[in-house]
């Protein structure tokens, strides 16, 4: 009976191994921090995924950070075996062990008493010639109480997406240019940077005043120059009043 028991579980084609890991810590000024963090392995793909919660924030912002993850990761799942199913249904090559690869990463711009700010990437590979990422920002007012969308930090300043639009151009241009040594492709960075409040979406917010826009693979830019981001004063558009 041992045997083939031994049998069936060498027989096993895919073996997965989940493991949960909770973080938390508290910053000085009082804000509570629970990092999520899990790993999954099969016969077809590997995922690493770590993303923050606020204790003391309101249900529905947590559960929009959640929700985005497990939303990406059921993406990547589903293409996962369906790029499988296919390679497989026209006699493709066999794939590795976790071949297939997701991870979520998070990185903090500002996380403080007043305001949190932070970028999420998701980055993965289903399959083709390379991998992709996306990238989603949040900032939450703790002051307020709420989310802070970008038309709330330029309320007075009508012409801001126009006058953010040519501050990207003029800065992802110069840095393009630097970074290949050639002109970048303009038809396809004015595209990506147009005065749209969808190019401007992702976005967080600096201690130091400034604001860094995020513009994920192919929206200004080919493949090869990868994710582009731009760190803007907000005194550019803002100006303090004065006594």
């Amino acid at each position: 009976m041992n045997k083939k028991k031994l049998i069936y579980g060498c027989a096993v084609v895919v073996v997965i191994v989940v493991g949960w890991f909770l973080f938390s810590y508290h910053l000085k000024d009082s804000l509570r921090i629970t990092v999520k963090n899990y790993s999954e392995k099969t016969s077809l793909y590997d995922t690493h995924i770590e993303y923050p919660q606020f204790p003391d924030l309101p249900k529905a912002f947590n559960k929009k950070i959640e929700l985005t993850v497990l939303d990406a990761e059921a993406v990547f799942k589903k293409s996962s075996q369906e790029n499988e199913k296919a390679r497989k249904d026209t006699g493709g090559r066999s794939i590795s062990s976790g071949e297939y690869s997701f991870a979520v990463t998070w990185v903090p711009d500002q996380l403080n008493s007043k305001i949190i700010s932070f970028v999420m990437r998701t980055s993965y590979y289903t399959g083709g010639a390379h991998g992709g990422q996306d990238i989603y920002t949040f900032t939450y007012n703790l002051e307020k109480k709420s989310e802070v969308p970008l038309p709330q930090l330029f309320i007075n300043t009508p012409d801001y997406l126009d006058r953010i639009s040519q501050f990207a151009i003029n800065e992802l241009k110069l840095k393009m240019k630097q970074t290949s040594g050639v002109e970048p492709n303009m038809d396809m960075l004015i595209s990506g940077a147009t005065p749209k409040l969808e190019n401007f979406s992702r976005f967080t917010l600096g201690a130091g005043e400034s604001i860094t826009f995020y513009f994920p693979q192919y929206q200004v830019a080919p493949y090869v120059f990868g994710e582009q981001k731009v760190l803007m004063p907000l005194s550019y558009l803002v100006q303090k009043k004065t006594n």
